[in-house]
């Protein structure tokens, strides 16, 4: 009897791909996740560095 033709295999291989199915799902959505989060700690880190205080070291003292 070959093991691959009964019920049981049938509903083993059908769970697997509803949980591969699944995993991928949570995989592209923790991949989005990540660029989103990566993408807005470097918008911030571009911000702050554009909008920080101006340094008073570079402006030249009046006579």
């Amino acid at each position: 009897m070959d093991y691959r033709s009964t019920e049981a295999f049938a509903r083993d291989i059908e769970a697997a791909a509803l949980r591969a199915q699944g995993l991928r799902q949570e995989a592209i959505t923790a991949f989005w996740q990540a660029l989103g989060a990566g993408i807005r700690a470097a918008w911030a880190a571009l911000l702050r560095r554009l909008v920080r205080a101006p340094r008073t070291d570079t402006l030249f003292p009046e006579a």
